[in-house]
């Protein structure tokens, strides 16, 4: 009788550990507790880990200042802290019954194509865990294939001109390229674009030379280029800082009349390259202050950072930029009516 009822008893002890082996698992996977990130500066971006037990499900979401992450099955304190004022200036945890939402702040957009370059990494040899590898970057961009479309006609007489800085003696910025060849192969592809459109285009120089060996008067020879017949004036720069963290896209003017040209420019470049945009300033840079029409200084890009100055080697990144920079230019004449074939008389139709 007793021998009979321990064996009931230890059958059905069987039988409630299987049924409840998968709600023990969910249960210590709920339990989990997330650890604070990890991450370490380098250069040109910012790395930061989360380490989380395998299989857990995640849902990255982009939003306009950072990225958020979800994770299902997980707990954690109310943590925060920040990590650096170019690539990620915060991080917190929010957590409800369900699971834990991971926020990073940034100081520019994040998506699928600019800001951040996310790996997840399986569990390996060396870790148990499953780690979400996140990188930071304002000069972090997924350069794709580019393929223009043909720009509109010009109007008859269109006239244009571009200006590579620097160039002979003056290399302007060095670091990861230099500016003065990066500057003229953009001219070149504009003119390219914008020739193909119509428009008659003089460029500043065309070749690695310089307009007078004085600074200030190399810098006036350009700006007097820009007037009649002449109607726009683009002044083509690369950007540096000496930290090295400065990354992205910003275009100059100077006199009121240039700015919504400056601002076009700004929106078209920002928009086929998909990079940070740094906005649109004011400034005197002589070669726009001293020009007699609508003039900008566009600035494409930074040789001083790793990743922007990778980006400034890319021949699809250089076309999106001098494309931006031409359809920008074009945005400025009315549409061209294009005359539709003669219909023929009538009494020819048989």
């Amino acid at each position: 009788m007793h021998l009979r009822y321990y064996e009931e008893v230890h059958h059905l002890a069987r039988f409630f550990t299987a049924l409840l082996a998968p709600l023990v698992l969910t249960s210590t996977l709920a339990q989990s507790l997330l650890a604070a990130p990890r991450y370490a500066k380098r250069e040109g971006f910012t790395r930061v880990v989360l380490d989380l037990p395998p299989e857990t499900p995640y849902l990255i979401t982009y939003l306009p200042d950072g990225v958020q992450i979800r994770l299902n099955g997980l707990i954690a304190d109310a943590l925060s802290g920040t990590i650096n004022l170019e690539d990620v200036q915060s991080w917190s945890y929010v957590a409800d019954p369900l699971g834990v939402t991971v926020r990073f702040k940034t100081p520019f957009p994040v998506s699928d194509q600019h800001g951040l370059k996310f790996l997840p990494l399986p569990p390996s040899a060396d870790s148990t865990q499953l780690r979400l590898v996140l990188d930071f970057s304002p000069g972090m961009l997924r350069i794709d294939p580019f393929l223009p479309q043909q720009l509109p006609v010009f109007p008859p007489n269109s006239q244009i001109v571009l200006d590579p800085g620097h160039g002979g003696s003056d290399p302007g910025a060095t670091g990861g390229v230099i500016e003065k060849e990066v500057t003229l192969t953009i001219a070149r592809l504009v003119r390219d674009y914008l020739s193909q459109a119509g428009a008659l285009v003089t460029l500043t120089r065309d070749g690695d030379v310089d307009l007078s060996p004085n600074k200030d008067r190399d810098l006036k020879a350009r700006a007097a280029m820009g007037r009649y017949p002449q109607q726009y004036l683009v002044s083509i720069h690369v950007n540096s800082d000496t930290a090295g963290n400065g990354a992205g896209i910003e275009t100059w003017y100077y006199t009121p009349q240039s700015r919504l040209f400056a601002e076009a420019l700004q929106a078209r470049v920002i928009e086929t390259t998909g990079h940070t945009s740094r906005g649109v300033k004011r400034a005197p840079f002589v070669v726009i202050k001293e020009a007699y029409v609508p003039s900008a200084l566009v600035e494409v890009g930074f040789t001083s950072h790793l990743l922007d100055s990778e980006n400034l080697r890319n021949n699809d990144h250089l076309h999106r930029i001098a494309y931006g920079i031409a359809r920008a230019i074009r945005d400025q004449y009315p549409a061209v009516v294009v005359p539709s074939p003669e219909v023929l008389p009538a009494e020819l139709y048989p």
